[in-house]
C-alpha cells in the first residue's frame, strides 16, 4: 500500500511505503461523511501490471484525522475489467463516525486470463524517500520537458530507480510501472547529476519551440480574424446592395403603377 504521492509540496521530503509486486497502485483517496456517521470512500487506483484485472480482495482501514484506525472491513471487488495501466475508482460505504481517510490493503488480485493470482505472499514492500521540486520556474521547466506529472529528478538507487513521477521501480524494469516512461530516456534527458549544459540546452530548445508555437498561434488567430472581418464587410456590402436594388425595384413598380 502506498502513501498518497501527489499532494506533496508542503513537505521538503516525501516518505513512501510501497509494495512493488502489487498489480495495483493507489493514487488518491477521499472520504465524504454526513452528521449521522455514514461515510463513503473513493479510492483511485491504476493497474500497473501487464494483465487485465477481474477481482480485487483486501481490507479497508478507516482512519481518523490523526491517522488512527477507527474500523476495519473486508472488501471484494468482482466483475472488473481493468486493463493494463487503466485507471479505476473503487467505492466503499460504511458507518464510521469521524472517518477522515481510508487505506486499502490488497490481499489478492485475480487476473482476467485466469493466470496465477497475486497475493501478499508475493509482497515486496519497500520504503523510500524523495525530494520533490518546489513550485517555481525550475519545476515549470522540468514539467515542460518531462510532463505535467513530473515532480522530481530521476535517480539510480542500487537495486531500484526513481522515476520523475516519484515512483520507485525495480532496477531491472525498463519503464516506470506508474507512468510508463522509459528508464533510459528519462535518465538521458532529466538526470539531475547529468551534464548541466545538455539539460540547459534541452530547456532552451523547448522554450524556443514553445515561443515559436505561441507566435504561430497568434499569427493564425490574427489571419482568421482578418478573414472574418473581410467576410463580414462583404456580407454587409452585399446586403446593402440587395436592399438598394430591392428598393429601386419597388420604387419603379410604384411609379409605373401611378403613371398607369
Amino acid at each position: 500500500m502506498e502513501a498518497k504521492p501527489f499532494d506533496i509540496f508542503e513537505r521538503p521530503v516525501v516518505s513512501v511505503k510501497i509494495d512493488l509486486s502489487c498489480p495495483i497502485e493507489i493514487t488518491h483517496t477521499e472520504v465524504l461523511s454526513d452528521d449521522r456517521g455514514r461515510c463513503r470512500a473513493y479510492i483511485d487506483i491504476i493497474n500497473v501490471s501487464s494483465r487485465p484485472i477481474r477481482r480485487i480482495e483486501g481490507h479497508a482501514h478507516w482512519l481518523s484525522e490523526t491517522g488512527a484506525e477507527l474500523a476495519q472491513m473486508d472488501l471484494v471487488f468482482e466483475g472488473m475489467r481493468l486493463i493494463s495501466h487503466a485507471h479505476a475508482q473503487l467505492t466503499v460505504a460504511g458507518e464510521v463516525p469521524a472517518a477522515h481517510d481510508i487505506a486499502l490493503e490488497p490481499t489478492e488480485v485475480a487476473f482476467s486470463d485466469f493466470s496465477q493470482s497475486w497475493s501478499t505472499e508475493d509482497s515486496e514492500l519497500v520504503e523510500y524517500e524523495f525530494t520533490p521540486e518546489p513550485p517555481g520556474a525550475r519545476l515549470d521547466r522540468l514539467r515542460g520537458i518531462a510532463g505535467k506529472d513530473a515532480v522530481c529528478y530521476p535517480e539510480a538507487r542500487g537495486r531500484y530507480w526513481l522515476c520523475v513521477c516519484g515512483r520507485l521501480n525495480p532496477g531491472g524494469s525498463h519503464s516506470c510501472a506508474r507512468c510508463m516512461r522509459g528508464r533510459e530516456r528519462v535518465f538521458a534527458a532529466l538526470r539531475e547529476d547529468g551534464p548541466r549544459g545538455d539539460f540547459s540546452n534541452r530547456l532552451a530548445r523547448r522554450e524556443r519551440f514553445e515561443a515559436r508555437r505561441e507566435e504561430l498561434r497568434l499569427q493564425y488567430e490574427r489571419a482568421n480574424r482578418r478573414k472574418r472581418e473581410r467576410r463580414i464587410r462583404i456580407l454587409t456590402i452585399t446586403a446593402i446592395s440587395v436592399l438598394i436594388v430591392a428598393t429601386l425595384i419597388m420604387v419603379g413598380i410604384l411609379l409605373g403603377y401611378i403613371v398607369y
